[in-house]
């Protein structure tokens, strides 16, 4: 296995010039993994998209659910395949560029694989900062509105406290992970428990048409098309909420054991998630209408709110910011290994790649060098998001993921490709490598691309467009500026 990957940083015009970036501590096992992903996805999905689902797509959620559970299993066996034959920080333009060489369409393809990983989780961590910090304001009694001096005051200390622990190292980061997953699977351990404790909603599971839109009582021939379009474009929606198992593979330079321990973590975390996601989805609307939900802040709260009128709401508002704190500072992880390798490769600026030991792991008392400029890049971006108001938490992020998705399945296919004409694995991997067959990204394209289509129609391609364009500038601007005499 590859105990440690050398580091070169090249410059924007991929120039290669040696720098002194260490190698990430491998510290990582793979159940940390797996509770680090799970309580990304749990903050992001499930907490944060339940009314958005059932606003969209009202009882038919439970359908959109298994339209969108599809693509997500699918690309999931492609990471895993991935990360294990390219264990990178900045994992998907790396793929990308792995699978389809370097060459002036192949980088800018490359770069747009990085651009929609870092981009998406960007806006999700802003976003889930801003939620963060209303709970938090609700719960200590504060008035709260988004783009208040005191809801912005606490989003900017919220991302100063993820930024100060992830100096600190991934072992003590993952250790506040972990507790904080505790808090909130246990919460929604406690949804599930006392709404099928309900003799009103165990009666609403049989009585509830699961097939009705918040606009259409049941589908019929008049009105079949516009159907299948809400419940594919609510597919959108669930793939969103699966939203975190790919920062498995932005620490696979910190696993112990890539090739071991990846595959393990990617497909635990994506089952376990999707059980609770159609366990919760379907608790909730045997409780609450999806009009409410779609109107609710914290509709899971609500839920609780009918199920234990007794229990405190200040309890679950507490879950629910232990949630939110939990994805915020693992989408920061993510984000700073995405930027710090998408520099190493030549992408983005060099300073990018620049890492500095604030602690030492205890096992084997080595240094744990982190990317400190990529962690102070992130949480600085972040900041002027929340500041100038530009987040949607729900349809662009559900956009750029579909797009990564796509990508990773592109990726795939390319390294397949190549490995089939060289009838073995590429050089500089182990040969003990998780894998699957041409037919599962060939499938999971057509299904993602089929979702992006029909997402497309109903929401208009204007975020797409200018995410595009946005991109295309920075790669242009980066690999097609003039050299320097000294780069040469």
């Amino acid at each position: 296995h590859e105990a440690a990957i050398p580091i070169t940083c090249p410059s924007m015009a991929a120039q290669t010039t040696p720098c002194s970036t260490q190698a990430m501590a491998r510290v990582q096992t793979a159940w940390v993994l797996v509770i680090n992903a799970c309580g990304t996805m749990v903050g992001t999905g499930i907490y944060t998209m339940t009314g958005k689902m059932a606003g969209e797509t009202g009882y038919a959620t439970v359908i959109s659910y298994l339209v969108g559970v599809i693509p997500t299993l699918q690309v999931g066996a492609v990471y895993a395949a991935l990360a294990t034959r390219f264990p990178r920080a900045n994992s998907l333009s790396h793929w990308l560029r792995a699978a389809w060489g370097n060459s002036l369409p192949s980088s800018f393809l490359s770069f747009l694989g990085g651009s929609s990983s870092a981009g998406l989780y960007m806006f999700a961590g802003a976003g889930t900062t801003l939620g963060a910090a209303l709970t938090l304001c609700k719960w200590v009694g504060m008035a709260a509105e988004d783009g208040s001096p005191a809801v912005l005051v606490t989003c900017v200390v919220l991302l100063f406290v993820c930024f100060v622990l992830n100096l600190c190292g991934l072992e003590e980061t993952s250790r506040v992970l972990a507790i904080c997953a505790a808090v909130e699977l246990g919460g929604l351990f406690v949804v599930i428990v006392a709404v099928a404790l309900m003799p009103s909603a165990r009666s609403d599971l049989w009585t509830i048409d699961w097939t009705a839109l918040p606009q259409v009582d049941a589908p019929t021939l008049a009105d079949f098309s516009s159907w299948v379009s809400a419940v594919i474009t609510g597919g959108v929606f669930v793939v969103f909420s699966f939203g975190g198992f790919e920062t498995i593979a932005s620490q696979a330079e910190e696993a112990e054991d890539p090739q071991r321990d990846l595959p393990r973590a990617f497909g635990c975390s994506l089952v376990i998630v999707a059980l609770l996601n159609m366990l919760i989805m379907v608790a909730t609307l045997c409780v609450i209408t999806p009009e409410k939900l779609k109107a609710s802040p914290d509709p899971l709260t609500d839920v609780m709110q009918q199920a234990v009128p007794w229990l405190p709401r200040e309890v679950f508002t507490l879950v629910l910011f232990a949630s939110a704190f939990n994805s915020v500072l693992g989408i920061q992880i993510h984000i700073s290994r995405t930027l710090w390798g998408m520099a190493r490769d030549g992408m983005l600026p060099t300073p990018l790649t620049w890492t500095r030991s604030f602690a030492r792991a205890k096992a084997a008392n080595m240094p744990k060098p982190q990317p400190y400029v990529a962690l102070i890049v992130t949480t600085a971006i972040q900041v002027a998001l929340l500041l100038f108001s530009l987040l949607d938490l729900g349809k662009n992020c559900a956009t750029l993921l579909v797009v990564s998705f796509m990508l990773a399945h592109i990726a795939y296919i390319g390294v397949l490709r190549n490995e089939a004409a060289a009838n073995r694995v590429p050089t500089g991997t182990s040969e003990h490598v998780f894998t699957v067959g041409m037919w599962v990204p060939l499938a999971g394209l057509a299904t993602t691309a089929f979702i992006m289509f029909f997402a497309m129609r109903m929401w208009g391609v204007r975020f797409l467009t200018g995410w595009l364009l946005v991109s295309a500038a920075i790669w242009a601007g980066g690999h097609l500026r003039p050299h320097l005499p000294h780069e040469d």
